[in-house]
């Protein structure tokens, strides 16, 4: 262990186990006991513009599509999990995001679309047409390119400078712009990656009531939920609802 280090603080509410490497730095994402995986590290930085300006809210049911190597310590090493939501008011339809990870799992395209799926970011499908994109902020663009180009002189032209992430705190803070990744924003769509773990660890199909926050059709899914109990000696300190 690091000279130093605090493991009572660093395990927090998950179970104690000893120390190990394979938990310290970067390895705890990948434990269910630690981390959320890959979908609560790159999911934020993916679908988070999908789930604001779309107002996806929460999903009433979420399918496991694909799991390979699931088991009860690590999370798997390929994964499919659909969301899908119910439509939103009379312009937004029920729709149906897909998450892939694992090496070589990316979302199927059509050759007409004349594009490779990308290994980071996300394609969008709506009624008229496809969008590719990246992460962490990167710009959309229409695909295929010959369409790309039969929509330049329709596409609006975005002009004022975007601050990054730090910059974006903390003139947030002095109230000179919208802070981008508030609670109101961030609360929310957190939900949605720990739904996705769950599917990620136990497999299936389950729905959820978006107004209870509860899952109604499997009981171990509702329980993870909840989390771990806290710790004899923590207990002060995390009241679970």
């Amino acid at each position: 262990m690091p000279e130093g280090m605090n493991w009572d603080v660093w395990a927090g509410t998950a179970p104690m186990h000893p120390y190990s490497k394979k938990y310290d730095s970067g390895n705890w994402r990948g434990w269910h006991d630690y981390g959320c995986g890959a979908i609560g590290d790159w999911a934020a930085h993916t679908i988070d513009t999908i789930h604001q300006f779309l107002e996806l809210g929460l999903p009433h049911t979420i399918r496991t599509e694909k799991l390979v190597g699931k088991n009860e310590f690590i999370y798997p090493m390929k994964s499919t999990i659909a969301f899908d939501f119910a439509e939103r008011g009379p312009t937004m339809p029920a729709m149906t995001l897909r998450w892939f990870d694992g090496t070589g799992n990316t979302p199927p395209v059509s050759k007409e679309l004349g594009i490779k799926a990308p290994s980071k970011g996300k394609i969008i499908y709506s009624d008229d047409l496809v969008f590719m994109g990246g992460t962490h902020g990167a710009t959309l663009r229409i695909v295929p390119e010959s369409k790309m180009k039969e929509m330049a002189s329709k596409v609006p032209k975005i002009t004022e400078k975007h601050s990054d992430h730090m910059d974006n705190f903390l003139l947030s803070a002095m109230g000179k712009e919208t802070c981008h990744s508030s609670f109101e924003v961030a609360g929310p769509l957190t939900q949605i990656f720990a739904l996705g773990c769950i599917a990620q660890r136990i497999g299936g199909t389950f729905k959820l009531d978006t107004k209870t926050g509860q899952i109604t059709d499997n009981k171990r899914a509702n329980e993870l939920l909840k989390g771990n109990q806290p710790r004899k000696g923590w207990e002060e300190f995390y009241k679970l609802a």
